[in-house]
């Protein structure tokens, strides 16, 4: 019976990487934009994140924030390219982390931080980064989702 059980949940595993695999994979952009993605894409964006580039850095965050670019999503490490990226001055990744520290997604809340960020955003020309700051600016103290 337990190897039965086993086989079952092996089967249903390989089956489901191998449905996951014949998708199509695609990322949406903040401009509306979508484009196709593969996992070497993602792991060449996430190379030359490290080497500097902060739009590349704002592609991982998003794909790692993504169910159509990866199999998994997961919020953390989508906080921490979104990090990199506003660091090396991406606005839409500073704009993507304000709204981040504003709600507590892969980070806790920090409405400061928040505030930081998008102020940042504006500098860069992210569309729809001041709206967003008089949001934040004018929210009633959030409770920390921490969304990993």
């Amino acid at each position: 019976m337990f190897q039965k059980a086993i086989l079952f949940i092996s089967l249903t595993l390989s089956l489901t990487s191998l449905s996951y695999a014949d998708k199509k994979q695609t990322l949406s952009l903040r401009d509306g934009s979508v484009i196709g993605v593969s996992y070497n894409l993602i792991e060449k964006w996430s190379d030359d994140c490290k080497k500097g580039d902060g739009e590349a850095c704002y592609k991982v965050g998003r794909a790692w924030s993504d169910h159509n670019a990866v199999e998994f999503i997961d919020m953390f490490e989508s906080y921490k390219y979104m990090k990199l990226g506003c660091q090396k001055k991406n606005g839409e990744a500073c704009f993507c982390l304000g709204k981040k520290y504003s709600k507590g997604i892969g980070t806790i809340v920090n409405e400061n931080r928040a505030i930081k960020s998008l102020e940042c955003a504006i500098k860069k020309g992210a569309k729809g980064a001041e709206e967003e700051l008089e949001k934040v600016k004018h929210q009633k103290p959030v409770k920390s989702n921490y969304h990993l």
